[in-house]
């Protein structure tokens, strides 16, 4: 295994752990929804909880990309497009670069990982379907508190309440 992917396997790892539980949400979701008059409605609960991981997750994924970039990608002070053309010093740039693969190949992964984790991108996830606070009180209110429960209770056992008076 070559030590750069080593090193930041686990970190890997976890980004497609995020993306797996978004999809995997999004896909619970639509398959418990239902038909309603002609139009597939996900269930909501589950489509609330993904929100809710949505404004978390991919914003995580997005500092593990620049995390393992190293700084190449959030600091602002990337090359430009222009500046890798200069005639002059273009090829002196892409030949500082190189580590590992040429310098075109870094500086093209670079910009790709700066366009996913810059600008809109961050705080989409935060916001880009709404509110996660409002999508959390949509959770509190449709999760069926009493059936967990009983649930519980049955599954320990417990067939009352014994309750104890508080010392006064």
């Amino acid at each position: 295994m070559v030590y750069h992917k080593k090193t930041f396997q686990a970190t890997l790892n976890q980004m497609a752990i995020n993306n797996e539980i978004n999809y995997g949400l999004g896909l619970g979701a639509m398959a418990k929804g239902k038909n309603v008059r002609g139009l597939w409605v996900p269930d909501t609960l589950l489509a609330h909880v993904n929100k809710t991981q949505v404004a978390k997750l991919p914003y995580e994924t997005k500092v593990m990309t620049q995390d393992i970039s190293g700084g190449i990608v959030e600091t602002g002070c990337f090359p430009s497009y222009a500046d890798f053309q200069n005639p002059e010093y273009g090829k002196h740039l892409y030949a500082a670069l190189a580590a590992g693969s040429d310098g075109e190949t870094r500086a093209r992964a670079a910009r790709l990982a700066e366009w996913l984790t810059v600008g809109g991108g961050i705080p989409g996830c935060m916001h880009g379907g709404g509110s996660p606070d409002g999508a959390k009180m949509v959770v509190k209110g449709l999760t069926k508190w009493e059936a967990y429960a009983a649930d519980a209770k049955r599954i320990a056992g417990i067939a009352e309440d014994k309750l104890i008076e508080a010392k006064k």
